[in-house]
């Protein structure tokens, strides 16, 4: 065996020091959300005074209003927007009353009918989800771009992919439906043979067997189908079995992480909706004045008042659907771990071509 060279002997090796593993978390940190990530959530705020989607906004809950009067009374459609979005003595002069006073559609007008209630209810809820389902999609995308620090699409170009999509949200509701209707018609049909002699205990406890999974799926879509929705918004794939499994998902893998987001999203809207309260209760304040010096009309005082009243349900309906497209991403990235800045973007429609080199 021949000795080492001098070359040979002058190369030192090299030994691996090992991974720095100790050094400070946030220097392995790129922001503040990374580490927590409903910071996200805060972005959002920007968008929801945009004037495009404030204008549909109020266009369509003028709209559903409407047409909930349409098939309610007024007390039901009032209750529902004072419960949920306004609280403020503003709201007394609430908008419906006003809307059907324009015998557009008169109060009821769709109950004078000899149809069963349950057809007249279903009736409404569909065209509902029609009515809803193209804003929906736009504020979920929207409140997505934003999250991530992306500008937002222009509303024409949504608009044009609002068709497809919005038949996949109708086939996701439609489907949800579908497999609740599995287990409520063998349900009913148990209710209705409970009330034969010697067999109340057996179909109660059949009937009771069936309606458990079907509370369970209509319960779990309280979440699924918004998470659902926001999906189809925000993926290229448009598959509403796949959107609506993603929901399910959620729910049943991180319960508590959806309930964690919920009372973040809660409470910024909540804070906003206290800022727009006060600026409409401020501004309803003045018109006030304004009438006591004479210097306003009464019917401008209930218009002012009508209008003012709309103010905190507009900017909060355009936030929530805002903040439930950021919630999305964060689900998502709870369960698949997919980063929220992984987001699909459409290609552009008219691309210049890369020249071909010439040979």
């Amino acid at each position: 065996m021949q000795p080492p060279s001098n070359e040979e002997r002058s190369v030192k090796p090299e030994v691996h020091q090992g991974y720095e593993l100790e050094g400070s978390l946030f220097e392995r940190v790129r922001s503040w959300t990374d580490l927590f990530g409903f910071l996200r959530l805060a972005r959002v705020l920007r968008g929801a005074l945009s004037p495009p989607l404030v204008l549909l906004s109020a266009i369509t809950l003028a709209i559903s209003t409407l047409l909930a009067a349409s098939f309610e009374n007024h007390a039901m459609p009032i209750a529902r927007w004072q419960s949920g979005l306004s609280q403020m003595d503003v709201t007394l002069g609430n908008s419906l009353v006003f809307l059907t006073r324009l015998q557009i559609l008169p109060p009821g007008v769709f109950r004078g009918f000899a149809v069963d209630r349950l057809v007249l209810r279903t009736l409404e809820l569909s065209l509902q989800w029609i009515l809803w389902t193209p804003l929906l999609l736009i504020l979920f995308r929207q409140g997505a771009l934003l999250s991530v620090g992306r500008t937002m699409e222009p509303i024409g170009e949504l608009i044009g992919r609002t068709r497809d999509r919005g038949l996949a949200v109708l086939a996701m509701v439609g489907i949800l439906v579908g497999c609740a209707g599995i287990f409520l018609l063998p349900c009913l049909l148990s209710f209705y043979v409970a009330k034969f002699p010697y067999l109340v205990t057996p179909g109660t406890l059949i009937g009771l067997g069936f309606l458990l999974p079907a509370t369970v799926l209509l319960a779990g879509a309280y979440v699924s189908l918004p998470i659902g929705v926001a999906s189809l918004a925000n993926e290229e794939i448009t598959d509403p079995v796949d959107s609506l499994s993603r929901g399910f998902e959620a729910v049943l893998r991180r319960p508590l992480t959806v309930i964690g987001l919920c009372l973040a999203s809660a409470l910024l809207l909540h804070i906003v909706h206290c800022l727009a309260a006060a600026v409409s209760g401020t501004a309803a304040a003045l018109v006030w004045t304004l009438r006591d010096h004479g210097l306003a009309s009464p019917g401008s005082l209930a218009i002012s008042r009508i209008v003012l009243a709309w103010v905190p349900c507009v900017i909060g309906t355009n936030l929530a659907g805002l903040l439930i497209g950021a919630m999305y991403l964060l689900i998502r990235q709870s369960t698949n771990e997919q980063q929220p800045e992984d987001l699909w973007v459409p290609p552009p429609k008219n691309a210049i071509p890369m020249p071909v080199p010439k040979a």
